[in-house]
């Protein structure tokens, strides 16, 4: 990169460089890994630029955007938008940000977000030397330099990594993961993670220590996250956990081939009973019309001290047809108080003109 090639603007610094000088953090090893890249493993103290789905093979198409060539360029497409890197340098045996303006001797670029477009590139420009290009033919990496320190990147590849795409459940579980381990505030691993609660955060973190079948169902869309921490919660330990999701697995496949649906349809989606029969526990039925009565009845004396006894009081009401919600219009979903308020909304405007 030469100095006559950088434009700053904001808090960037945008440039070219080799996608191969570019440094990737990966989970284990892998036959993709570049002359810089490295381990989690071997330098943990970088794992805030580790993405969840490091692990996920390339897309055919996503390859062939980057080698398409536009009408009237003399080149490939590459990058439409460009890689967000930081600036690392050795610190005895660690790598750490730099907050050198510029680059020194010894310091190398790590991607923040964009690891797997500068994948796309590499595995571009070794198909174009495969055909017998030369160096001048390969694709650059398009890139922007931020000024952040490690919670700041890591923000930043979370942040896209959410609007980019919809992230699995297991990658989610993996992000929060990251956050706790780093000791995120609460709101930045919540802002990061799309969440509202920080209870979802120590939840999805929470998935990655029971069995794998379990973590395989609910990263499928099989059985809902809340299903498998309660299977968690009754069997701590990893045999009965995957005695549990062997059950399940046996369930999902035993509905595919009824239906003659294919796995990867993954059209099959367990209820709460199926969960509820494979953990062993007695699956939960209706209430009958007489029962419903009778806890009405029996709450008559105890809804005059207890206010959350009237209210279930009113929502037996509702189910018996003898009363409604009205007093309790304050809990209502957000739609029905909107149609509560456009109807008075009308009314108003009508006894006005």
């Amino acid at each position: 990169m030469s100095t006559e090639d950088e434009v700053v603007y904001g808090k960037g610094v945008t440039f070219t460089v080799d996608p191969r000088e570019i440094v990737l953090v990966w989970p284990v090893p892998s036959p993709e890994m570049g002359p810089n890249d490295v381990t989690v493993v071997e330098h943990p103290e970088l794992e805030w630029a580790l993405a969840p789905d490091m692990h996920k093979p390339l897309a055919e198409t996503d390859i062939q955007s980057v080698l398409s060539v536009l009408p009237g360029a003399a080149g490939p497409t590459g990058l439409i938008q460009p890689v967000v890197a930081n600036l690392i340098e050795r610190v005895g045996c660690e790598w750490r940000i730099c907050s050198s303006l510029k680059p020194k001797v010894g310091t190398r670029f790590i991607a923040v977000a964009g690891r797997t477009r500068t994948r796309w590139l590499r595995e571009a420009n070794r198909r174009i030397i495969a055909a017998g290009g030369q160096p001048h033919d390969l694709i650059p990496a398009r890139c922007e330099r931020r000024f952040e320190g490690e919670l700041g990147s890591m923000m930043i590849r979370d942040y896209e990594n959410r609007c980019r795409k919809q992230n699995s459940p297991l990658d989610l579980a993996r992000t929060a993961r990251h956050h706790l381990s780093m000791g995120s505030p609460k709101h930045v691993a919540m802002k990061a993670l799309g969440f509202t609660s920080y209870q979802h955060v120590l939840n999805y973190a929470s998935l990655l220590e029971l069995n794998s079948d379990l973590q395989q169902l609910v990263d499928t869309g099989r059985i809902p996250i809340s299903e498998a921490l309660r299977i968690g919660r009754e069997a701590p330990d990893q045999e009965r956990q995957a005695e549990v999701g062997q059950k399940l697995m046996a369930m999902v496949q035993e509905r595919e081939a009824s239906l003659g649906v294919a796995p990867e349809a993954q059209a099959v989606k367990l209820r709460a009973k199926d969960v509820a029969v494979a953990r062993g526990s007695t699956a939960p039925t209706p209430m009958s019309v007489p029962m419903v009565h009778a806890w009405y009845r029996h709450l008559e004396k105890l809804a005059r001290t207890d206010s959350s006894a009237v209210l279930v009081r009113a929502v037996l009401q509702t189910v018996i047809g003898i009363g409604d919600m009205r007093k309790f219009a304050r809990f209502a979903p957000l739609s029905m108080k909107n149609a509560r308020f456009g109807r008075k909304q009308k009314k108003r405007k009508a006894v006005q003109s």
